[in-house]
């Protein structure tokens, strides 16, 4: 049996050199499209030619089909790619896309390629197509085109960007430095970055390089996990923080937990009030009073920057932070990505290792997709958590003493905004204004108390009198 298909393979091969060889399929030029067009013919058998070698399999695998489909192959097997001309026309096509504010994507480069293949096909002809990854492929040999995934204009932040928004605050932030002379060891700053859980969203598009694409994107909301991130002045870092979007932290995250990471699960995915209350009670508050001691000064004063986000209005929590003498400045609204050491180098170390070292996996499932975050997680937290990359971020944003001069003074004096702005009205806002203050000043937490007693109580009037108006209504309607 075994020598009867060792000689039935033998035939097969001799017969398809010989159909190779033979004037029927010598003007294919391309040896491995003859040998696709041979199988396809039913002269040989697939196994035939793979025995001879000459040919990966996988290639002549996409050979046999695109010759099946009648389209031409290259040397490898692949689809067609455009001739220069197309090539020319597809980039100036991008170029006046992106002057009108128009954005192209990958999925917009396929589809442009793909008729452009099919602009003079005979009706008989079939219908030719791009690769899938053909976008992919185009941007890496067009070196003159740039991928990009573009921010929202977003004014606020640019109002914000100028010496008269920034310079008061550092001045404050000088004066603390003055008046408390904090080490480096006690000046801490924590912030969240999201975890994207959505492989399949993309939002690059690619423009000429020598442009400033004019498209602007809105972005969406998507369901996100959380890491938060604690760091301090000397390059120490407290233990991350992840917080899950689900009722219990799931088996696959579990392995994460120790004495670097927590995980939590809040439902949401992001920082809450009730989550930022856990989180700088039972984690940071702990981890400085442990660092002042691993300092050998328990009693030193400590200073943490922190943004304005809404989770932060937790005037309780502040006052407990006051009492272990730890002073809490937050930033200027809309200034983080200045102000901010963690937005000034961490954050975005950690995105591009979390991005490069994330593998989407090959099967669906979210117990897999865990499994794969898991995995990219820890390597990614330590990259950026390096204690020169926590050091250089401090001292880009201007936190340490004497050090914010040389960052304000590099933006204008007034905010430059672009000559049309079509922008809403400011929202007005009711709350509390603890942006840009000492959050912990017992005269401002006195204040802010006082604020929430007026609130409150204004509130309950007014659902006092909305019941009262109610009940006068209903007794009108009744007498009626």
């Amino acid at each position: 049996m075994v020598k009867k298909a060792k000689l039935k393979k033998d035939a097969g091969r001799r017969k398809f050199k010989m159909h190779m060889a033979s004037k029927d399929y010598r003007h294919i030029t391309s040896r491995i499209e003859r040998a696709a067009k041979i199988i396809n013919d039913g002269h040989v058998r697939q196994v035939d030619v793979v025995d001879e070698k000459e040919f990966k399999h996988s290639s002549l695998n996409r050979a046999v089909l695109a010759n099946r489909l009648g389209f031409k192959i290259g040397k490898v097997g692949r689809r067609p790619l455009l001739k220069l001309d197309k090539t020319k026309l597809m980039k100036d096509v991008m170029r006046a896309e992106s002057l009108s504010g128009s954005s192209m994507n990958k999925s917009k480069i396929n589809s442009m390629a793909t008729n452009m293949l099919n602009e003079n096909r005979d009706a008989n002809q079939p219908i030719l197509s791009v690769s899938r990854t053909f976008a992919n492929s185009f941007l890496r040999v067009n070196s003159d085109l740039s991928c990009a995934k573009p921010k929202k204009l977003d004014i606020k932040r640019m109002k914000a960007a100028c010496q008269q928004v920034l310079n008061p605050w550092y001045d404050l932030l000088q004066y603390l430095h003055d008046t408390h002379a904090y080490v480096e060891e006690l000046i801490f700053n924590i912030d969240e970055t999201s975890l994207q859980l959505r492989e399949d969203w993309n939002g690059a598009v690619i423009f000429p390089s020598d442009l400033t694409p004019g498209f602007k994107q809105t972005p969406e909301r998507m369901a996100n996990a959380t890491l938060v991130l604690g760091i301090a002045a000397d390059g120490f870092s407290i233990p991350s923080v992840i917080l899950w979007p689900l009722a219990n932290v799931p088996d696959e995250l579990k392995g994460l937990i120790g004495h670097k990471y927590f995980v939590w699960a809040n439902k949401i995915g992001w920082m809450n009030m009730e989550t930022s209350e856990k989180y700088f009670l039972t984690v940071l508050l702990p981890a400085i009073k442990k660092r002042r001691v691993s300092i050998g000064n328990p009693n030193a004063r400590a200073l943490l920057l922190i943004d304005s986000h809404s989770s932060r209005a937790i005037p309780s929590v502040w006052r407990k932070f006051a009492a272990a003498k730890v002073d809490v400045l937050t930033l200027t609204p809309h200034a983080s990505e200045i102000q901010q050491p963690l937005d000034c180098g961490v954050n975005a170390i950690f995105k591009q290792s979390y991005n490069s070292e994330y593998e989407v996996p090959n099967a669906t499932g979210i117990v897999l997709q865990r499994k794969s975050i898991a995995r990219a997680l820890p390597d990614s937290i330590d990259k950026c958590l390096l204690s020169k990359g926590i050091r250089n971020s401090f001292l880009k944003a201007g936190s340490l003493t004497k050090t914010g001069p040389a960052v304000w003074r590099k933006y204008p004096v007034q905010p430059i905004l672009p000559p049309v702005v079509q922008s809403k009205p400011p929202r007005q806002y009711n709350g509390f204004n603890f942006f840009g203050k000492v959050i912990t000043d017992k005269s401002l937490l006195d204040s802010w108390d006082r604020f929430n007693e007026a609130k409150s109580n204004g509130s309950q009037l007014q659902k006092d009198s909305d019941q009262e108006e109610s009940q006068g209504s209903d007794s009108e309607y009744t007498d009626q």
